[in-house]
C-alpha cells in the first residue's frame, strides 16, 4: 500500500504550498490560512513529517512539543491515498520521534463527526478524556484525547 511512499521530517518553507494546499483540500472552512501554517512551520517548537510520492507532498503532519508533552495540531492526507495507510504511517512516525525524545503524554483535538479519524487514533493507543463543545462551532464537538508514552 506505501509502496513508493517517503516520509521525511521537514520545516522548510519550499513545502508551503503544498501543504497549504491540501490543507484547504482536507478542512475547508476551518482550514488555516498559510500564514498560519507558516508560522506554525516557523516556530522552534513545531514539528512537521511529510509524506511524499515522487516529490508530490500527499500527505503531512503538523505538531509541536512543549516539555515534556506534544500536541497533534493538524493531520492531512489527499484523498486519491486516503485509507491506504498513509496517515497511520506519518502518526506512528511522530509517536515513535516523540518517544525517541523521551515526551510522556500527547494529546489532540478532533471532530465528534470525523470517525475515520478518531478510529485511527483509537487504533494507534489514544484515550478520550473529555469533550469541548461547540469547538468546531455549533457543527460539532471536539474529542480531546491523550496517548501515554
Amino acid at each position: 500500500m506505501l509502496i513508493g511512499i517517503q516520509i521525511e521530517r521537514d520545516k522548510d518553507l519550499k513545502n508551503l504550498e503544498s501543504i497549504y494546499k491540501l490543507e484547504i483540500e482536507s478542512f475547508g472552512e476551518v482550514a488555516w490560512s498559510k500564514s498560519q501554517l507558516r508560522t506554525e512551520l516557523e516556530n522552534k517548537n513545531s514539528y512537521c513529517i511529510l509524506s511524499k510520492k515522487e516529490k508530490e507532498v500527499i500527505g503531512y503532519l503538523l505538531g509541536r512539543i512543549i516539555l515534556d508533552e506534544a500536541e497533534l495540531l493538524r493531520l492531512a492526507v489527499k484523498p486519491l491515498y486516503r485509507n491506504k495507510g498513509v496517515g497511520r504511517k506519518l502518526l506512528e512516525t511522530f509517536l515513535e520521534d516523540l518517544k525517541n525524545q523521551r515526551i510522556k503524554k500527547v494529546f489532540l483535538e478532533v471532530s465528534e463527526r470525523n470517525n475515520r479519524a478518531y478510529n485511527l487514533y483509537l487504533k494507534l493507543g489514544f484515550k478520550p478524556i473529555y469533550l469541548r463543545k461547540n469547538y468546531y462551532g455549533k457543527e460539532a464537538n471536539a474529542i480531546v484525547m491523550c496517548y501515554q508514552i
